[in-house]
């Protein structure tokens, strides 16, 4: 029995340069049945009894998004939240839906593909690991440095996570894996933002002096589908999986 449900918040508010779409790319569908923004909220469809409200956090300006999740409405109670322009970059779309932060909170990306372990749910990983934790993470191992180089990057050694760099331009050897998701208690949000904004804006951080606990578990894969070239690798593996 979990001791509270969890909130989601889905960080939709960026122009989506690397598609250069004339819509929200969120709504660009990847197959005939299937836009981007559908993928995470397909992955919450089965843990939908420990979610209270999905937060997605746009800009105005995106109307077609806004009406196109219209269809989940029977699924979910969605919140619409606007970017707030104080606020810096992704982690700042996060920060502007701080009036919606519920006691447990998790983070999906609107363009990704998470794909579990089997027998495992990332949701309620989470939401059992924030139980007990402020802050939690979904990781990727990663070895390759061109990924690494682009992602949330972090250190994981002796089952404990050492070090934190939103995509590392140096040192990239350092780190092992990266972040597919991550969930916060409401009481450290602000300053786990905070902290990740600090390194999106290249300022030096360690994970080690902050004042909240860390707990994180292992996701099989994750694909990024913000780029076309990782859109049409996709289509050609789905294509080829169906046959």
């Amino acid at each position: 029995m979990f001791k509270s449900k969890i909130n989601i918040i889905i960080p939709c508010a960026g122009k989506g340069t690397r598609l250069n779409l004339p819509y929200a790319k969120e709504i660009h569908r990847i197959n005939r049945d299937t836009s981007l923004i559908d993928l995470s909220l397909n992955l919450c469809v089965n843990d939908k009894d420990i979610i209270s409200e999905i937060i997605i956090v746009t800009d105005p300006s995106k109307k077609d998004l806004i009406n196109y999740l219209n269809k989940w409405k029977k699924n979910f109670n969605i919140k619409i939240c606007f970017f707030n322009h104080n606020f810096h970059e992704w982690a700042g779309s996060i920060m502007s839906a701080k009036n919606y932060f519920s006691q447990k909170n998790v983070v999906l990306l609107p363009d990704s593909l998470i794909t579990q372990y089997k027998n495992q749910s990332t949701l309620r990983s989470m939401n059992v690991n924030l139980d007990k934790n402020d802050v939690c993470f979904a990781l990727k191992k990663e070895k390759n440095k061109n990924k690494l180089l682009s992602v949330g990057a972090l250190n994981v050694k002796n089952d404990k996570i050492n070090n934190f760099c939103d995509k590392p331009e140096k040192k990239y050897n350092e780190y092992n894996c990266y972040w597919t998701s991550f969930g916060f208690k409401k009481k450290m949000g602000f300053k786990l933002l905070k902290f990740m904004t600090d390194s999106i804006k290249r300022k030096k951080v360690n994970i080690l002096s902050q004042k909240f606990t860390t707990s994180f578990f292992y996701v099989k894969n994750y694909t990024d589908l913000g780029t076309w070239k990782s859109i049409n690798s996709y289509r050609t593996k789905t294509k080829k999986n169906k046959e």
